[in-house]
């Protein structure tokens, strides 16, 4: 019975409530953003990237994948 009064307390309530408010959140500034992006030239994005990924030349081995993903989307050639 106490672990049933531990998950339904009103502390693990309100950490609910702020995980909740935290997505909600998260999702309005990544609709924004996600508005924002499709507004832009892609050539832009893309010159941007290309100029990122080749003024950083030390990237660990997980951060050229996005970067490629974007060259390859925003690509004035595709």
């Amino acid at each position: 019975m106490a672990f049933i009064e531990e998950i339904y307390s009103p502390l693990t309530s309100m950490r609910v409530e702020q995980v909740l408010a935290t997505e909600f959140t998260f999702q309005e500034i990544y609709d924004q953003l996600k508005e924002d992006i499709e507004k832009i030239d892609p050539d832009v994005i893309s010159d941007k990237v290309e100029n990122s990924t080749s003024s950083t030349p030390d990237l660990n081995t997980d951060e050229p994948k996005p970067l490629d993903k974007l060259l390859s989307k925003y690509n004035p050639l595709n």
